[in-house]
């Protein structure tokens, strides 16, 4: 499972038209079949009695749910083939979350380290890209900062890779007993914060304010202020005297001031208006997973009626654009899954920050408080991201967060971990 959350943000083709997300897809499916097939090996060696506590679990009953709810919004589907390969990435996401949360109850925390290791060489080769020292790949000078994207795609998909292991590597840091473990998770925090916000995906940099106040507060508490107020003041101090980070702010106030709000989300309302327009229709299904892309246009021309002012479309975006993805998976899943879908997206989120709630006790282990620290920061962070990117259709967010999601609830006071 860890080797999956290794290998995914690092796969790329250079033979594909999709050169990265696709690949990256394609490796996490088929890193799921080896894992249920090793999951299903050892219930046949009559070994399942030691995993049936865990499969009860109310979080293993949501994964069950998610996949199965999928499943049966797809023989719905507005686009049954689309949905079908949606529903098998859900399933894949869902098989993932299951074996973790049953086997890694016995795992040690240095195995998370593995997780740096894709984190810190993305964030290196997207640093060099952005300094215009080297690249691997030859594209069009024209796309400027848009073109760099390390190993996962574009300057977005970075941006939000990158706030889950950054909280994982602010989490270990707080939650290690020695100074010399302090020494290292610290300063990988730190190179891979400050590369989510080079990477100027505003929605990334919230998220990752977000689970880092949210982790100060949990881990330090009542001296959490003062790591809040510098958080503050660094941020501040980047949107004042860093310049891409001073231009996207002011181009924000620039366009917050004409009262487009089509142009102050940088042309994404027609996508958020059309997914609306789905739930509105279909509240309790939606239109079927992965069905928006097909749906997008016939609902488009729905929506641009019934909110003409909203959906007003500026020169200054361009030509008008065609969404594959909502750009929100809130609204995503609500449209693509119905009123049922997003209250399992609630509920999952909800019992991982509840792990945060547990008190600390004289004998919690590094591992326990290290889930302690970690679970509500990576649900608020993954809400927040959900709100304006999506990142549940991107492979290596997926993969990170789901293993990331199932230790935490793994390592309990009950987990059997040194």
């Amino acid at each position: 499972m860890v080797g999956a959350a290794v290998v995914v943000p690092l796969v790329f083709s250079t033979t594909s038209n999709d050169s990265f997300r696709l690949p990256k897809l394609l490796v996490l499916r088929a890193a799921a079949i080896l894992v249920l097939a090793v999951l299903l090996a050892f219930l046949q060696r009559q070994e399942w009695s030691q995993l049936v506590p865990t499969l009860a679990r109310p979080e293993v009953r949501i994964a069950f749910l998610v996949a199965g709810w999928a499943a049966f919004t797809q023989v719905l589907a507005a686009r049954p083939a689309q949905a079908r390969g949606a529903t098998i990435s859900i399933a894949c996401a869902a098989v993932l979350f299951i074996a973790t949360r049953c086997f890694a109850a016995s795992w040690r925390p240095r195995l998370l380290d593995w997780l740096m290791i894709p984190a810190v060489l993305n964030a290196g080769l997207y640093l060099l890209q952005e300094l215009r020292v080297w690249t691997p790949f030859r594209l069009p000078s024209a796309l400027g900062h848009t073109g760099n994207g390390a190993l996962l795609g574009n300057p977005n998909d970075v941006g939000v890779y990158l706030v889950p292991v950054t909280l994982a590597a602010g989490a270990l840091a707080a939650a290690a007993t020695g100074a010399a473990r302090r020494r290292v998770y610290l300063p990988i925090a730190v190179l891979l914060a400050a590369t989510a916000c080079a990477s100027q995906t505003l929605t990334a940099m919230v998220a990752l304010a977000a689970g880092l106040v949210t982790l100060m507060l949990v881990a330090f508490r009542r001296r959490a202020a003062l790591g809040i107020g510098l958080l503050c003041l660094m941020l501040a101090a980047g949107a004042l005297w860093l310049a891409p980070m001073r231009h996207r702010l002011d181009e924000a106030v620039r366009r917050a001031r004409t009262g487009d709000l089509n142009l102050v989300l940088s042309g994404r309302m027609p996508s958020f208006l059309a997914a609306w327009e789905m739930f509105r229709r279909n509240p309790m299904t939606g239109v079927g997973p992965g069905a928006f892309a097909g749906e997008y246009f016939a609902y488009r021309l729905r929506s641009d009626a019934r909110y003409p002012r909203l959906a007003h479309w500026s020169p200054e975006l361009g030509a008008p654009l065609n969404f594959g993805e909502v750009h929100s998976d809130q609204l995503q899943v609500l449209a693509e899954q119905g009123v049922i879908g997003y209250a399992l997206l609630l509920g999952g989120l909800a019992i991982l920050a509840r792990r945060s709630l547990a008190r600390r006790h004289e004998s919690e282990s590094e591992a326990e408080r290290f889930a302690r620290y970690l679970a509500a920061p990576l649900a608020v962070a993954a809400w927040t991201l959900a709100l304006a990117q999506f990142p549940f259709q991107l492979a290596a967010f997926t993969v990170t967060f789901v293993v990331l999601a199932a230790v935490c609830l793994a390592w309990g006071p009950e987990a059997a971990v040194e």
